[in-house]
């Protein structure tokens, strides 16, 4: 099967584009934050609250078959399950809580942002819309900004709760029993190293991914706003062939690549820790034989394996958001920053009401990237109620001509000149 390549112009983006962490981008992304640094802040505290009451489950467990069953005291025992039940209860309303609050700091930041790019947008050159597709725009207006909603939301707090849940799991288990602990981080290495090659082979997935979404989004939009001239010229059927054969097919192969990648790491980080319990099982069991441990730090510890891998495998996950963040970030970003080329001038006057009349005296015009005059000092003089007819060859500049009235009414005064 021939190799499906999308446009350079949308590879080359996407590959300028394709960055793990840039301190810039996020500095510039921090500003759309700075008016819910406060419930950010109490968000931070109920999760801290909530992985604390996380990592006190196998605890309780080790508490409860020491305490209550080896001890047959029934009293402890059920003391032990209401206090976990309590615990359980604390961590479900305050994570609940947590969730609210982040979801709707997300969604606020969504429409700030996406008000700040509709507000520029209206302001950008015609000049800007020449160089860049209804469809690129959209993709960044829509897609881009998407990607900051689920890294808000969700993975700024995730990576902290995360790396929150590591720590506490790390100080439980060492306090548990240090050598059952060093004998999980036997399989460390071989996961870090696993983790390695995931991120940077889904670092290259992702950006085909991103060309794909690039490239599919602006063939629709032209293919959407041309539908008058597909059906005038019945090229409906080329242009599915090309869409199915070619745009969205190059969509396809390149989400299977990054499904078939993210398949395969999840069940090797499974495999390590499987082989981390079987060895903590086999070793701690002896030890609870010789009764030199208990079977309630066993049974804890065993939990406490499966809660030390899973924040691990989700910070290796989070990378992917990471890397659509940044990369949407760099797109947002230069968006906003992309210069107004046509302004008024500080000596503008106010254009009064439109009587209807259209007069031109002396204008001219050329492009920015070709000096050579498309019009040259064109007179014109339409009287209310007349209609007046623009004949000529193909590149004339009766389009332009009628692109400056349209600025003109819009109080562009240096659009032509």
């Amino acid at each position: 099967m021939t190799k499906i390549v999308p446009p350079a112009f949308i590879t080359h983006s996407e590959e300028q584009l394709d960055k793990g962490y840039d301190p810039k981008v996020a500095q510039g992304l921090m500003q759309f934050l700075k008016p819910y640094y406060g419930r950010m802040l109490f968000a931070l505290v109920l999760m801290t609250i909530v992985t604390a009451a996380s990592v006190s489950g196998p605890y309780f467990v080790k508490l409860a078959i020491d305490e209550g069953v080896n001890a047959s005291d029934a009293a402890a025992l059920r003391n032990i399950a209401l206090a976990y039940l309590l615990v359980s209860v604390v961590q479900l309303g305050f994570n609940y809580w947590r969730v609210r609050i982040m979801a709707r700091v997300g969604q606020h930041v969504l429409y700030d942002v996406r008000t700040a790019m509709f507000v520029h947008l209206q302001r950008l050159s015609l000049s800007f819309y020449n160089r860049y597709s209804v469809g690129r725009v959209i993709t960044r207006v829509i897609n881009d900004v998407g990607t900051l909603r689920e890294f808000i939301t969700w993975a700024v707090l995730a990576i902290v709760r995360n790396l929150l849940g590591i720590i506490g799991t790390l100080v439980a288990m060492l306090a548990l029993n240090f050598k059952l602990s060093l004998l999980t981080f036997t399989v460390l290495p071989v996961m870090i190293w696993a983790t390695m090659l995931f991120r940077k082979a889904a670092r290259r997935n992702y950006r085909k991914v991103r060309a794909a979404v690039s490239w599919t989004n602006s063939v629709l939009a032209e293919n959407v706003n041309g539908v008058r001239v597909v059906q005038a010229f019945s090229r409906q059927r080329r242009n599915h062939e090309t869409f199915s054969g070619y745009v969205n097919r190059y969509f396809l192969e390149t989400s299977l690549d990054a499904a078939r990648v993210a398949s395969l790491f999840t069940p090797v980080i499974d495999v390590l820790g499987a082989l981390a319990t079987a060895l903590v099982v086999y070793v701690g069991g002896t030890a609870v034989l010789g009764e030199s441990i208990t079977a309630g730090v066993l049974i804890a510890f065993v939990l406490y394996i499966d809660r030390f891998f899973e924040p691990i495998r989700d910070l290796s996950r989070r990378f992917d958001t990471l890397q659509s963040t940044m990369a949407g970030g760099e797109r947002i970003l230069e968006l906003l920053k992309t210069p107004i080329e046509v302004r008024d001038e500080e000596n503008a006057r106010e254009m009064g009401a439109i009587t209807g009349a259209v007069r031109f005296e002396n204008v001219s015009f050329h492009y920015s990237d070709d000096p050579a005059l498309v019009l040259d000092r064109i007179n014109l003089d339409v009287k209310p109620g007349e209609t007046v007819a623009l004949v000529g060859e193909t590149g004339a500049g009766k389009t332009t001509i009628v692109s400056c009235w349209r600025a003109s009414t819009t109080r562009r005064r240096v659009a032509c000149s």
